[in-house]
């Protein structure tokens, strides 16, 4: 008999999740429509997004990190969100 279990459903993949790493005059020229949340670090602004990808082809030579755990939930409490989370 199998075991029966939920599966996570996500329209997007773990490997399009990125951190950029930003300097405010990268952060005020950039198109923010993928950014999910940004927060100052360090003297640079880590912005996560979900469309690693577009940055990638977009903004050639820009940092970009996985990021740990960490990083991940002081940007989505500290940061300020730079979307709705119910927009495309």
């Amino acid at each position: 008999m199998g075991v029966s279990g939920c599966t996570r459903q996500s329209t997007v993949g773990e490997d399009e999740y990125a951190v950029l790493i930003l300097t405010d005059e990268q952060a005020a020229a950039m198109d923010r429509s993928h950014v999910l949340a940004s927060a100052r670090r360090h003297g640079v602004i880590h912005a996560l997004t979900d469309e690693r990808r577009y940055y990638e082809e977009n903004m050639p030579g820009i940092q970009m990190a996985r990021g740990d755990i960490d990083e991940l939930i002081t940007i989505m409490t500290a940061g300020e969100p730079l979307r709705e989370r119910n927009q495309p």
